[in-house]
């Protein structure tokens, strides 16, 4: 069983214990939300589930009026992502729903046909979709149309599409790490020294530091790995500590130069940036 819960939190000189101020049950383990996300000014949250995208009350867990959408074979395993009053929905056969807040359909378009199960990404009113079908897209988000599609990959895509800004994007792809280049209308896919291989399949969102210049993702051979944009590992990395495999998207703390990775152990790593 699934539970979606609000905890209110109240703090004081003295102090109160915390309070479960709503909760909504999901019954299929097969069918658990998608990760929610909060929308502007904490007022609502969107999630999907059950073939359907959800607008949910912060404040009670209802419904939002017109919600939830119709049956758009909404992906529970790829989270909704929010962008100027709209919110995007991946579904099950490579579409991209769009909905405005207020709950109006804004348009669909399909990218690929296979499942989107990872992450949608969008920047500077560009949404990227990563199905499992060896290739990268970009939509235009204000008229959903679609601007490019990249070149083939290695493998079939094991995360969502990382910006590091520049224009500069990485994706896991089976076991490489690809690095690709929004041109604007095209797209290039990086040739020597990239793709970076390791030695397990990629499930892990790559995350880079503040600048760009060092990227940062788990992999399911257990380890943790630091790379330059050059593809050359940093100092020290990767790193072999863990017992199983890291999916989880890494954090980097810039104030203290440290990432975080987290293992499928039940254990998290921090290491210093090199």
């Amino acid at each position: 069983m699934y539970l979606i819960q609000k905890i209110s939190l109240h703090t004081g000189i003295t102090g109160t214990a915390t309070a479960n101020k709503w909760t909504r049950t999901y019954g299929n383990p097969a069918n658990d939300p998608s990760e929610v996300i909060p929308g502007p000014g904490m007022t609502f949250a969107y999630y999907a589930y059950n073939r359907l995208g959800y607008k949910i009350s912060n404040s009670d867990g209802t419904d939002a009026t017109g919600r939830p959408t119709a049956n758009i074979n909404a992906s529970a395993t790829s989270s909704p992502i929010i962008d100027n009053a709209a919110v995007y929905f991946a579904n099950t056969g490579g579409a991209v729903y769009k909905y405005l807040v207020d709950g109006t359909a804004a348009g669909t378009i399909t990218t690929g046909t296979s499942a989107i199960s990872t992450p949608l990404g969008a920047w500077n009113g560009v949404l990227y979709t990563a199905p499992a079908d060896n290739f990268v897209y970009a939509v235009d988000m204000s008229t959903m149309t679609l601007t490019w599609t990249s070149a083939t990959l290695g493998a079939a895509t094991t995360t969502g599409v990382f910006s590091s800004g520049d224009n500069i994007l990485y994706v896991g792809s089976g076991s490489d790490l690809e690095k690709i280049t929004d041109n604007g209308a095209t797209a290039t896919v990086a040739g020597a020294p990239w793709p970076y291989t390791t030695g397990g399949t990629i499930n892990s969102m790559p995350i880079t530091n503040d600048d760009g210049t060092k990227i940062f993702f788990g992999c399911d051979d257990n380890s943790a790995y630091g790379i330059n944009n050059s593809a050359v590992n940093l100092s020290g990395f990767p790193k072999t500590d863990a017992a199983d495999a890291l999916q989880g998207t890494p954090v980097v703390d810039v104030d203290n130069g440290i990432v975080v990775y987290t293992s499928l152990e039940g254990k998290v790593y921090g290491y210093t940036m090199q």
